[in-house]
């Protein structure tokens, strides 16, 4: 899930939410699952049950009591994770194959 850039776009994920893959969006709040790395320019804020199998990129970063992180937590500036949101950026038309930026909670993701 990647936001486009310069927005200030905000991901909710509910508690039966669940991702494979980075997610790079400035603001963020998580009670789901990831399997992948969370880049968070803004802020991100991990619900009681949010569980994170990867490291979470954070200028700011708020963290329930039970929420998991099996990855390291690394405070950047957010200057810092914009360059790190645009690494890997697939390079499609919007519109195509791959751009699809909103997810269906509780769905399984390929």
């Amino acid at each position: 899930v990647i936001a486009e850039e310069g927005s200030d776009a905000l991901l909710i994920l509910s508690k039966s939410g669940h991702i494979n893959g980075d997610v790079k969006v400035p603001n963020m709040l998580l009670n789901g699952e990831i399997v992948g790395d969370v880049f968070g320019a803004n802020r991100v804020e991990l619900a009681a049950d949010s569980r994170i199998n990867g490291s979470v990129y954070y200028n700011l970063i708020e963290m329930a009591i039970g929420a998991e992180v099996n990855g390291g937590l690394i405070h950047e500036t957010a200057e810092n994770i914009a360059p790190k949101r645009l690494e890997n950026k697939p390079a499609e038309e919007p519109g195509g194959e791959g751009s699809e930026t909103e997810a269906t909670a509780g769905e399984p993701r390929d």
